[in-house]
């Protein structure tokens, strides 16, 4: 049994941008493709930057290179039924028996249009019967163009048409438009026929106009039809995936369903996508899917790796308690063994605090300076302070405008080996004058042994 990282089911625009973003980041990918591709009837793609007008089907046959090109597989076959497997993933089983395995699945089914059972117009669907005017209206621009209604939507979709032609009939079963939405339409110069659709004429290939049950013939070179969206999501029913009340699968902004490791992209997630968007979609369903996985380099799928997902924390040390009674003590004995520290409580400057400092013999404890700016001035007097052999760590933020402050921290660490058994206590209370006289000292902390 053939086992994979990805399985993407479904090879148009969405399954293949998925593939490419997905064999880049060196997964091992197997995309199954069905061949029905839901635009496979139309001439012409239009809207997609840099592939305006270029053919589906060879937009499709430039994917499949690309994926290739990465490593990628690409197989024929029809998915009928998807079964988990455990914590290994997932069983993809094929129409012809074949199984394979995998880690992560991607479905990218598309839906189906539902047209009207009128006779005539399947014929004609993707020529001259159109549904996205956005895709297809600049073609048949300044036509005579014919707009199908029946739904809750028809007055705003014929409005739209609107844009591209003067010239637009809006046909809608007899009594179905309300008094306010005949006065838009009339705003709007667009005509109104009510009745029922018997059948589509065509000549020479081309349409010719659209006949009435009354037997009336209005001449129109296209009409826009907007079908029923039908999700291709039995496989999505069947794995178990979460539908909503609309027949849609429930899905996150990435396109990660209700069942772990199956994501979705393109139609079967977003009926009103066009092949630009689909494109998108692939590519960060694709990226979502990723990130727990760990790196294959070769050989068989890995596990994903759990390292990822259970972060280390590492606690913050707790920080140590001063001691306020040893705190009033050490700045007590500091103003009584420095006179000019007595006399005046607070040194009157630079030069003050200059002389100060050096007079460490009459301290408690021996005080030497560890780090000072170059030229002291009173915007400078928040030094950093390093005592005896042992570490001290000095934040203080002055806050006199008569020292220049700008209110901005100074940090000074010295780093040196700590103590088998420390203890933490107040020394001195060393601060700028503005703080000694406010009184608003932050301390000194030494770490030292007993």
């Amino acid at each position: 049994m053939n086992e994979y990282d990805v399985v993407i089911v479904g090879g148009g625009a969405a399954g293949l941008s998925a593939a490419l973003v997905l064999t880049r980041a060196r997964r091992k990918v197997l995309v199954v493709d069905s061949g029905a591709p839901r635009n496979a009837p139309a001439e012409h793609m239009h809207g997609f930057l840099s592939r305006d007008g270029l053919p589906p089907g060879e937009l499709l046959s430039l994917g499949r290179d690309e994926v290739e090109g990465y490593g990628g597989e690409i197989v024929g076959g029809v998915v009928t039924e998807l079964v988990p497997a455990g914590r290994s993933g997932f069983r993809v089983l094929l129409s012809d028996g074949r199984r394979i395995s995998t880690r992560r699945l991607l479905v990218a089914t598309g839906l189906r249009d539902e047209l009207p059972s009128i006779p005539g117009l399947a014929d004609r669907w993707a020529r001259d019967v159109l549904h996205c005017p956005y895709c297809h209206g600049y073609e048949v621009r300044d036509q005579q163009l014919g707009v199908l209604g029946g739904s809750p939507e028809t007055v705003r979709y014929a409005q739209i048409v609107r844009q591209w032609a003067k010239d637009v009939v809006l046909f809608v079963p007899t009594g179905f438009l309300t008094p306010l939405q005949r006065s838009e339409l009339v705003a709007r110069a667009i005509g109104v026929v009510e009745g029922d659709i018997t059948r589509i004429l065509t000549e020479d290939d081309h349409l010719l106009g659209i006949e009435t049950d009354d037997g009336t013939t209005i001449p129109r070179n296209v009409l826009f039809v907007p079908p029923r969206f039908v999700a291709n999501n039995d496989l999505l029913i069947g794995l178990g995936c979460e539908i909503d009340e609309t027949g849609w699968a429930v899905k996150d902004g990435t396109g990660q369903t209700t069942v772990p490791g199956v994501w979705i992209a393109g139609n079967v997630a977003n009926p009103r996508a066009q092949v630009i968007t689909v494109a998108g979609e692939g590519s960060a369903a694709a990226i979502a899917s990723t990130p727990t996985w760990s790196t294959r380099t070769s050989g068989t799928p890995s596990r994903p790796s759990t390292w990822a997902s259970k972060p280390t924390f590492f606690p913050r040390p707790a920080t140590p308690q001063l001691n306020q009674k040893l705190l009033r003590s050490s700045r007590a004995q500091h103003l009584d063994n420095h006179p000019l520290c007595t006399a005046n409580k607070t040194p009157a400057g630079a030069d003050d605090l200059a002389r100060c400092l050096p007079h460490s013999d009459s301290h408690k404890h021996r005080v030497r300076r560890l780090a000072r700016h170059p030229a002291p001035s009173p915007a400078d007097l928040c030094p950093g302070y390093y005592c005896g052999s042992h570490r001290y760590l000095r934040h203080h933020a002055p806050t006199s405008p008569a020292l220049g402050a700008t209110g901005e921290p100074h940090c000074h660490l010295a780093s040196t080996k700590m103590p088998k058994k420390p203890y933490v206590r107040p020394v001195i209370d060393l601060c700028c004058p503005a703080s000694l006289g406010e009184r608003n000292a932050h301390p000194i902390r030494r770490i030292s042994r007993k």
